[in-house]
């Protein structure tokens, strides 16, 4: 998803959120969601009621008498996010497979926190591949930044993320830690790096698409004219370009009308390849049709949470032994949707369909999926991404960076208290959305590489 280069500051009393559930208009503007200390006591009178109601419903009762503070108070662990976080503040991972982060893009935070998880997650646990919200066809790239440290393929990434919360200079900076920390490990434990999202940067793709195209010998003279298109409109174009001057790619459409109608020939030339090579064109046509609806202000119908199922099911596929960390943004990464949220995305919670709740629906990963959800302090205010969660149970804690666990052996939030405040079913439980928090107490935001 992308964030504004000219993001508004922050008042001292508010908080700008991304409702991370449609990309913008434009690619150069979001959506924001002011989380003001008025919004904030709403928000709260709202769980008052919303306690109340579950008391009613009643929600699946363990046998604990631990009051919810008292129970934050015995499984807290404060955290310094310049250093892993500790694994002794994980409980019940032992068979999880996947671990989903849902961050507020473009704050200093987000950043620092993702490298603490993957600084832990990677040095405790079989973790090794890592994914991003980024397209398909630029995780290919940032993949291969990872195992030869090409800075020019670098530098060419930030170029089409300018404007975007991938082209900030904290990221970059992450991305270069995150080359030596990879190059550092033992060849049999390295990271992967994969995208997951639609590409929205088609100059990354095209670029992609044409790496594996010069792999090849001869290409067979049914597919001739489609494969030279590649290269030809990427020597047309430069990497500094508006990511929206390709979206309408000729390059994509002959390579589509090549795969439809020459399967043989484009068998026989891209080999192996070949399931990478459709699912780059794929990611395309994915995210014309996307800002197609986005131009003409349509919901977006849950198009990107599908498609990042089906590009993190081609990845399982491919690595089969592998689990895998991502910090997304929120709305991909909460294991059931929110009414909040399926009125924005898809205008019904029927058809609202998180990513992380996609990757349920797989009998494999079904209990194996970690969501943690990062929350964030601003003086002595509290602030979820979308204001769905209601925070007041974590305000002792504000002002220092917190780890929490919500799904430890006599939980109340496995139970009838539920934190998330417009729910999809009056019995459901915090942990059917979430099982960690982190509480971070730094809402700078990140620099612009323009900057």
């Amino acid at each position: 998803m992308l964030a504004p280069q000219d993001a508004p500051s922050m008042p001292e009393l508010s908080f700008a959120c991304t409702l991370f559930t449609a990309q913008p208009k434009n690619m150069d503007h979001l959506m924001y969601h002011v989380v003001t200390r008025r919004t904030l006591l709403s928000s709260l009178c709202l769980a008052a009621s919303s306690s109340i109601c579950l008391q009613l419903s009643g929600c699946a009762q363990l046998d604990s008498n631990l009051t919810p503070s008292q129970y934050l108070d015995q499984n807290s662990t404060n955290i310094e996010l310049d250093q892993a976080i500790p694994w002794h503040a994980f409980t019940n991972v032992d068979e999880t497979k996947v671990f989903l982060a849902g961050e507020y893009h473009g704050l200093v935070a987000s950043v620092e926190a993702r490298k603490a998880m993957i600084n832990c997650l990677a040095s405790n646990t079989d973790v090794r591949g890592i994914l991003f919200e980024y397209g398909f066809g630029a995780g290919i790239l940032i993949d291969q930044y990872l195992q030869t440290g090409d800075e020019d393929l670098l530098e060419m990434f930030m170029n089409q993320a300018s404007g975007t919360f991938m082209g900030r200079v904290e990221e970059r900076d992450f991305l270069q830690w995150l080359r030596a920390y990879t190059a550092d490990l033992p060849s049999d434990k390295r990271l992967r790096a994969f995208g997951v999202d639609v590409d929205h940067q088609t100059y990354l793709a095209l670029y992609a698409l044409n790496q594996l195209v010069e792999q090849h010998g001869a290409v067979p003279d049914a597919i001739a004219s489609a494969i030279s298109s590649i290269s030809t409109e990427l020597k047309g174009h430069t990497s500094t370009e508006s990511p929206k001057d390709l979206l309408n790619s000729a390059a994509f459409s002959n390579l589509r009308s090549a795969l439809d109608e020459q399967p043989q020939a484009c068998s026989k030339f891209f080999g192996d390849d070949l399931s990478t090579v459709e699912m780059l064109c794929t990611s395309h046509e994915r995210a014309v049709e996307y800002h197609a609806m986005s131009d003409s202000s349509q919901l977006e119908t849950g198009l990107r949470d599908q498609w990042m199922a089906k590009a993190f099911a081609f990845v399982r596929e491919a690595n089969p032994t592998m689990n895998f960390f991502g910090q997304l943004g929120y709305a991909h990464t909460m294991q059931s949707p929110t009414k909040t949220q399926a009125n924005t995305q898809v205008g019904d919670l029927d058809s609202c369909m998180p990513f992380a709740t996609l990757l349920n629906e797989d009998s494999s990963l079904s209990g194996k999926i970690c969501t943690i959800q990062y929350a964030y302090a601003s003086g002595d205010q509290l602030a979820d991404c979308t204001s769905d969660l209601d925070l007041s149970d974590f305000e002792p804690w504000c002002g220092q960076d917190t780890f929490f666990n919500l799904d430890s052996t006599g939980s109340p939030f496995m139970g009838e208290h539920c934190i998330v405040l417009d729910q999809a079913s009056s019995t459901s439980s915090t942990t059917d959305y979430l099982q960690k928090l982190l509480l971070l107490s730094n809402v700078q935001e990140t620099t612009p590489i323009s900057s």
